[in-house]
């Protein structure tokens, strides 16, 4: 699997985790396993995307979904301010 269908399995997968998901509930959720390290790149790169956040450290991480239209609407107000 290339890393864009990853990054695309993992946002799936987060949609049936609303109260948060760890490491392992996505792992097990996805449709091909992916190693530990490469997942937790993944969710850095969709983190750093603005995609997702994360609660907790070290095994009590979370790892959540963010509210895309929410985001992206404040975004837009950002930008409306600032002109």
């Amino acid at each position: 699997m290339n890393i864009p269908n990853e990054l695309a399995a993992i946002l799936l997968a987060m949609r049936s985790f609303p109260e948060g998901a760890s490491l392992e509930e996505l792992n097990n959720s996805l449709p091909s396993s992916i190693e530990r390290r490469t997942l937790q790149r993944r969710l850095k790169k969709l983190k750093e995307d603005n995609l997702i956040y994360i609660e907790g450290g070290s095994r009590a991480t979370r790892y959540f979904l963010k509210d895309i239209a929410a985001t992206q609407s404040q975004i837009a107000i950002k930008e409306d301010l600032s002109t």
